[in-house]
């Protein structure tokens, strides 16, 4: 008796770990849109039949010149959004480099850095598309997800170490709950984008046209458990409620 107590007293932390990741995953995890409804249907017909238009290879400099122009006109709008939502000012400063490279990327990253690649930019046909892709990535570091998924990853492997005795199960923990959350993380940033470059001027229904550059890369009409971004269908759908709620 004494051997079966002992046996469970050793293995409940790690069952109250679990249910607690588990949690954290049912949480967060959750379907954002009906395979089969109609307005699904509308966009699906929709991004069957975009059409791409052909990239333009700019130079380095001329890359560069357009980043900089975009910036320059929506960072008084960043300022302000800084402002009403009462968000550190430390938050609202970040460094935007271009890398060479073919593919269709952007990303944010440490120390406040967002990274475009050439291919990216050669391939978007207004400066409004282009706008709230970098107005995304700008909405990663205005809400602080690089370093609250660094956090997230240390707290779980401090946990895994005590409670598992396993840093590596606390490290594959911590890369569970990011992914769970991430998805909301994602279309959160695409909300403050669009609020950004509403602000700024830009026209969003040209800015929309770089969903649908993402979308007929990703053929998911639903994003899936663990993913770490919403389907292109997923992301068309809430910014065009976001249009919706601000007519």
């Amino acid at each position: 008796m004494q051997h079966n107590l002992l046996t469970i007293s050793l293995k409940t932390p790690k069952f109250i770990f679990g249910v607690f990741l588990f949690a954290c995953i049912c949480f967060h995890q959750v379907a954002y849109s009906d395979d089969y409804s109609d307005l699904n249907i509308s966009v699906i017909n929709e991004i069957n039949n975009y059409k791409y238009s052909r990239p333009t290879v700019k130079s380095s400099s001329q890359a560069q010149s357009l980043v900089e122009s975009i910036h320059f006109k929506i960072f008084e709008s960043v300022k302000e959004l800084c402002a009403f939502e009462d968000i550190n000012e430390k938050e609202c400063i970040w460094t935007i480099s271009i890398i060479r490279s073919p593919e269709f990327n952007a990303y944010a990253s440490r120390g406040k850095r967002i990274t475009l690649t050439s291919g990216l930019i050669d391939s978007l046909s207004d400066d409004d598309e282009l706008a709230f892709i970098i107005a995304h990535e700008i909405g990663h570091h205005l809400y602080d997800h690089i370093d609250q998924n660094m956090k997230t990853s240390f707290i779980s492997m401090v946990l895994g170490t005590i409670i598992l005795d396993s840093t590596e199960l606390g490290f594959i923990a911590g890369n569970i709950i990011n992914a769970a959350t991430s998805i909301r993380k994602e279309l959160s940033a695409d909300a403050i984008a669009y609020r950004i470059i509403h602000r700024a001027g830009f026209d969003t229904s040209k800015a929309r046209q770089a969903l649908f550059r993402i979308a007929k890369r990703d053929q998911r009409i639903n994003s899936e458990f663990l993913q770490t971004h919403p389907s292109g269908m997923e992301r068309i759908i809430a910014y065009d409620e976001l249009e919706r709620l601000s007519e």
